[in-house]
């Protein structure tokens, strides 16, 4: 039989939603430094601009894309902090991360 520890698991979690992290926010700095803008102000270029381009809207879907998958992979990070603080580490000492230093949830 094989026995799966819980922060093993865990641990293999949080490091696969570092490594999507690190991999879309180089994707969104390729865009920032194409444009030297933000997405905001891309967008607002896009908007006011004259004559249509393709190639700009195609980098705009792309990179929004990217932003909102950036967004999900922070809850996900998020929602895996928070189990490890509510169910792995209940009966040890506090589980002390950037997004609750004290370990009591915020």
């Amino acid at each position: 039989m094989i026995t799966v520890d819980k922060n093993h698991v865990s641990n293999l979690m949080l490091i696969e939603a570092y490594s999507e992290k690190h991999q879309t926010e180089e994707k969104i700095n390729i865009f920032k430094k194409k444009y030297n803008k933000n997405l905001y102000e891309f967008e607002l270029q896009i908007q006011n601009s004259e004559q249509e381009s393709f190639e700009l809207f195609d980098d705009y879907m792309e990179w929004k894309a990217y932003e909102n998958y950036l967004k999900e992979i922070n809850m996900k990070k998020f929602y895996v902090i928070m189990w490890l603080r509510d169910y792995v580490f209940k009966n040890e000492e506090p589980f002390h991360t950037p997004l609750c230093p004290s370990g009591h949830g915020g």
